[in-house]
């Protein structure tokens, strides 16, 4: 599976368009470009999927984009709204993920055959080659709620993420500890790049 070169500094990496997504400058050997929604030209590296060893995995409340999902990788940092399938799927699955083991993760976006006007996004989780199961069953988890926000009725899933936060996430991380006391020696928290919108 497809991996950065090794580099001094963690690199940043978003889900866009169904792939894991590096800011990088134009210069970058690989380096795509497109036009952002600021209407600003970016380059950027894209990658099917990424392995290597979870190194941590926590909630950054104050993220550039709004409260962020981070998973921290050998070679990487990936970001993903907390509010969000991509979220809920991976902390699903961590009951499941053996912590002393690669995992792979692959980014997937379609649409159904049957619904042309419906797309699909999220990753899969795996181990071992095979696909991490889901932890828990639909009716083990809080439903989602409508609430109201500016006058409009919203979904909102607050309730959802605080279950998988407390009943799989905190969880895992402690067996993560437990199993590899120091996980995050080489972590560094520079960004050459700088994180923009996507």
């Amino acid at each position: 599976m497809p991996a950065l070169t090794k580099r001094e500094n963690k690199p940043y990496v978003q889900i866009f368009d169904g792939k894991f997504v590096s800011r990088v400058n134009e210069n970058e050997p690989g380096a795509v470009s497109r036009v952002n929604k600021n209407d600003k030209v970016v380059w950027e590296l894209h990658y099917d999927g990424w392995e290597g060893m979870l190194e941590d995995i926590s909630c950054d409340e104050d993220g550039k984009f709004g409260k962020e999902l981070v998973v921290q990788m050998e070679d990487v940092k990936i970001f993903a709204p907390w509010s969000g399938r991509h979220t809920k799927q991976l902390l699903n699955r961590l009951p499941n993920v053996d912590p002393t083991k690669p995992v792979a993760l692959v980014p997937y976006k379609f649409t159904p055959d049957d619904e042309p006007n419906k797309i699909i996004s999220g990753w899969n989780v795996e181990q071992d080659g095979k696909k991490v199961d889901m932890a828990f069953e639909r009716d083990d988890v809080p439903p989602m709620e409508q609430i109201e926000v500016k006058g409009n009725l919203v979904w909102d899933d607050t309730k959802q993420l605080k279950f998988l936060e407390e009943q799989s996430l905190e969880k895992w991380i402690a067996l993560l500890h437990e199993t590899r006391p120091n996980p995050l020696d080489e972590v560094t928290e520079d960004d050459p790049e700088g994180k923009e919108p996507w």
